[in-house]
């Protein structure tokens, strides 16, 4: 892909090099009551996703969101189409608004309610082969003239083609693309730009005065989001609408980005979103499509999301490793030294297995310190499992595994101000030893 382009006065690049019209820029301005062109060059300047050079390898690119019925979500639950009835709803008061969504998120079919609340819509995602898709699907949508399923199926493969040529070693393929594509329109129904011609030109009217700019860029990358978030901070924006879909699911991919060692306690994934300048009137949408019984979606305002973000993250953690949920019958006092010990029964050579470090860290920053105290008065049995769990003794990598296991233990419980109740082998053999001679005594004196 093209990377860092120089930009000029006529011509700007998005910063994975995408061509932004200029012209389209000040006529959006003149509707959003402050300059998209300034705020556009600011976020042209944050360094693009690190993954972006291995564009070819993103094996899952989510071409359309899955949050519908018929797609992740169940009938019983709330999809995204209750989000677009809250967004049609809502009435902002201030003019310098913006909007953040996370993928594709259901743009095809929310624009023109979309373009009342903001006129510039920050586009972000990690990977660059979906945005390039989406940024030509935008492009591509004004020039269609009917609202025919053929219109809709050729725009799909226009923009599928597009994206192949410009990033090659793509493996999937434009006839999965375009079921997606159908299933997407299908379950939209009535709110899908295609669904009818009243609804193609209201959408296409909405892209007349809004802007859309791609942003190659993760919410785990600290310096990407203390960057955005001062963007938008002296530009006096705000965000009046934020779609994150299930981005809080992937936590492993948290600690990818922030290494070990750091602090366990006061460390979730939210860390470095929560740079992000929300407000109390903030529409605040996110969704669980992997670790809850309940898939679904939902809404929340700026003022408690994160409160919101935090306990479902717990959730998910929680019933990844346990394979329940906390409840009423289920404390984390319950659950957490099981959780430990299924852990350190981990082949660390398998793809779960990879991933233990990561589960035990969320595992540990989301558990009570009553949960804690527990875990330390049977740190030993957990250094137990480890001593016996074979593929920890293969080598010494992973001996070194066992021991960073542990470590994030220790940190843990420290950070709580609790003591650990360590195993000692040696000590183990000094107390067999000494029953023995007691008892071996106890036979003298009978």
């Amino acid at each position: 892909m093209d990377v860092g382009q120089l930009s000029s006065p006529e011509m700007v690049h998005s910063n994975l090099g995408f061509p932004i019209d200029c012209d389209k820029l000040k006529k959006v301005s003149h509707f959003a009551g402050f300059s998209v062109r300034e705020v556009v060059d600011k976020l042209n300047d944050l360094p693009p996703s690190a993954d972006f050079k291995s564009a070819a390898g993103f094996d899952n690119t989510f071409w359309f969101t899955n949050e519908y019925h018929g797609g992740y979500i169940s009938e019983s639950a709330t999809s995204l189409k209750d989000t677009f009835k809250e967004i049609k709803e809502f009435s902002p008061v201030s003019q310098r608004r913006i909007s953040i969504v996370t993928g594709e998120s259901g743009l095809l079919s929310c624009l023109p309610e979309l373009a009342r609340l903001s006129n510039l819509v920050i586009l972000i995602d990690q990977n660059p082969i979906l945005l390039f898709f989406l940024f030509s699907l935008f492009n591509k949508l004004s020039e269609i003239e009917d609202c025919r399923d053929e219109e809709y199926a050729d725009l799909i493969k226009s923009a599928f083609l597009l994206t192949k040529d410009k990033v090659e070693g793509i493996s999937f393929s434009e006839e999965n693309a375009l079921l997606l594509a159908m299933k997407y329109k299908e379950a939209f129904n009535e709110w899908h730009c295609f669904s009818s011609r009243e609804r193609l030109e209201e959408t296409k009217k909405a892209l007349e005065k809004m802007h859309i700019h791609p942003l190659c860029t993760n919410y785990y990358d600290e310096e990407s989001m203390k960057r955005l978030a001062k963007i938008i901070s002296d530009e006096e924006l705000d965000i009046v609408f934020f779609n994150m879909s299930n981005v809080l699911e992937y936590y492993h991919r948290f600690f990818e980005w922030k290494r070990y060692p750091c602090p366990i306690k006061g460390v979730d994934n939210t860390l470095y979103l929560n740079e992000l300048p929300f407000t109390e009137e903030t529409l605040c949408a996110y969704s669980t499509l992997i670790y809850c019984d309940e898939r679904r979606a939902m809404t929340c305002t700026g003022d408690v999301f994160f409160e919101k973000a935090y306990q479902l993250h717990k959730l998910n953690i929680y019933y990844d490793v346990c394979g329940e949920t906390l409840g009423e019958e289920k404390t984390d006092k319950d659950l957490i030294l099981d959780a430990c010990m299924k852990l350190a029964q981990m082949d660390p050579g398998t793809d779960t297995g990879k991933l233990v470090l990561h589960k035990l860290r969320n595992l540990l920053a989301h558990s009570s310190e009553e949960a804690l105290s527990q875990l330390s008065e049977n740190y030993h049995r957990i250094q137990k499992t480890l001593d016996k769990n074979k593929p920890y003794q293969s080598s010494s990598e992973n001996e070194q595994k066992k021991y960073t296991f542990l470590s994030v233990i220790q940190l843990a419980c420290g950070e709580a101000g609790l003591k650990i109740n360590r195993y000692n082998p040696s000590s183990r053999g000094r107390r067999k030893k000494k029953a023995g001679e007691d008892s071996l005594a106890a036979s003298g004196r009978k």
